[in-house]
């Protein structure tokens, strides 16, 4: 590693970290922040000549980063996440995004669409078991006896001791020319 820094969210002009990080000549960036923060760096890094492979994490996944970034400069950033809504091949899936379209007349494109409705289901789920609504009894009941749910973004084998899911699955995505998001094993 040969540059490590946070941001504060709420700034808008990253040019002064980004001229740190072209002074430390990275191979690669990986930025784990949020989209909106990243589609800025992605805008504002050529702006100080900065080129280097990015990556990001899961909240970097998102339509919007490519909208702030621009396709020019979002192109080819890679990102880890779970996988998103069009690459879901559940019964669970295929059911919610068919629903979804009909109510609302997309697909859901944010990975977070199907996450939230993931974590309804379970609640839903948990409350139907035990026959209650009390946080102490659903969480006993999630951390000790719930498991291989069907969820829509894949099984969902338990929780952890911190509550974390068990089961989580990841797919590497890549920013094409075009500005969409696709698995980067698609890539020529």
């Amino acid at each position: 590693m040969v540059f490590y820094d946070a941001i504060n969210p709420k700034d808008t002009d990253f040019t002064a970290t980004l001229t740190k990080i072209k002074a430390a000549n990275p191979d690669a960036i990986y930025f784990t922040g949020y989209y909106a923060q990243g589609g800025l760096l992605l805008k504002q890094a050529p702006q100080v000549g900065l080129k280097v492979q990015w990556l990001g994490g899961n909240a970097m996944n998102n339509p919007d980063l490519i909208k702030i970034a621009g396709v020019e400069n979002a192109k080819g950033l890679i990102v880890t996440s779970e996988p998103l809504p069009s690459d879901l091949d559940y019964p669970e899936a295929k059911k919610f995004i068919a629903d979804y379209k009909a109510k609302y007349g997309v697909a859901p494109e944010s990975v977070w669409t199907v996450m939230a409705a993931d974590a309804y289901r379970v609640i839903e789920h948990a409350i139907k078991t035990t026959r209650s609504t009390d946080p102490k009894k659903l969480a006993e009941y999630l951390h000790k006896d719930f498991k291989n749910f069907p969820g829509i973004t894949g099984p969902i084998l338990g929780f952890d001791e911190k509550g974390d899911r068990l089961g989580t699955i990841h797919k590497a995505y890549v920013i094409n020319e075009k500005g969409e998001f696709v698995p980067n094993s698609k890539q020529p």
